[in-house]
């Protein structure tokens, strides 16, 4: 519900992804994701050992240092308050004779300078219905698609230039297309 509520109030400048690790166990387990989550340094070190916390949130490769989801919401805001020199539209034309989605990203740099970084693209799916052990039934923000792979695609965005990235991507037929 937290992750719901900060997208709902962040007026269609935050997306969420919600990494599951529950042993691989559909329809959750995304081993692109799992593996993502492992890049990032864990949240914390018990008698010398690294250690993951869930839930956690890392906000364009930052993480919020308490842990504690009642302090998201105002990480979140001041992030957003940080403008970026990014311009991102993405766009899609989805065939469902063959069930595939071709996906388009248009980058344009307004920095006065090159910007190089690594692309990442996360197609997720909302309302899926699934009784947790947690209570909760409907489930939101889950990694269906993660593009290219955990480590990203290098890129280089020439100032004052538009960059366009492709892809294809096969939907399951198990997901429902309406809600990715």
């Amino acid at each position: 519900m937290v992750l719901n509520n900060l997208v709902v109030l962040s007026d269609g400048q935050l997306a969420a992804i919600a990494i599951y690790d529950n042993g691989g166990y559909p329809p959750f387990f995304n081993q692109t994701a799992y593996q993502k989550m492992h890049q990032y340094y864990p949240p914390y070190k018990m008698k010398g050992s690294w250690y993951f916390a869930t839930p956690y949130l890392w906000c364009d490769g930052d993480k919020d240092a308490t842990g504690k989801t009642d302090t998201w919401n105002g990480f979140i805001s001041r992030r957003l308050q940080i403008p970026s020199n990014l311009d991102i539209q993405i766009y899609g034309n989805y065939n469902a004779l063959n069930g595939t989605l071709d996906v388009q990203f248009r980058v344009k740099n307004t920095a006065s300078n090159s910007i190089a970084g690594r692309m990442h693209a996360v197609l997720i799916e909302n309302g899926i219905p699934w009784d947790a052990p947690n209570g909760l039934k409907i489930h939101n923000h889950v990694p269906r698609i993660w593009w290219p792979d955990h480590l990203g695609r290098s890129a280089i965005f020439p100032s004052g230039e538009t960059t366009i990235l492709s892809t294809n991507w096969s939907v399951d037929k198990a997901w429902n297309v309406a809600s990715l």
